[in-house]
């Protein structure tokens, strides 16, 4: 779980200062591309890669199960601390969606409880691993 959360405040801070301080909108799939690549590094030093239980992606690729299961838990717990905190942080309401919002386009209460539940779901992944 600490990796995780070094990956959050890393990109908290990071697009905080880019919003705030150089006054440029975010680069939403850079910083998705940047999150994966560093949740899959951790994952494969993280967990041993033994290929005795696997998931096979076509017939090319063999990774182990935990590795998949922790990054899909970081990408499911990413998303509601991650928005919340950025908003707390710029001095916005906890709730806020920006104009450049790109899978936040529902930004409704009922939107904001599914991104929740989605958090709950990737911790108890994360933790389970």
């Amino acid at each position: 779980m600490v990796p995780f959360l070094v990956l959050l405040a890393f990109e908290l801070f990071r697009n905080w200062f880019a919003i705030v301080k150089m006054k440029q909108t975010p680069n939403h799939p850079r910083g998705w591309a940047l999150r994966a690549l560093v949740v899959i590094f951790i994952a494969f030093f993280k967990f041993d890669l033994e290929l005795s239980t696997v998931v096979i992606f076509g017939r090319e690729l063999v990774l182990p199960v935990t590795t998949v299961v922790y990054c899909i838990g970081c990408g499911l717990a990413f998303w509601f601390p991650f928005d919340v905190l950025l908003n707390v942080s710029r001095g916005k309401v906890w709730n806020y969606t920006g104009k450049d919002a790109v899978l936040d386009r529902l930004s409704s209460d009922a939107w904001w409880a599914v991104k929740f539940v989605l958090m709950l779901v990737g911790i108890w992944l994360i933790l389970g691993v």
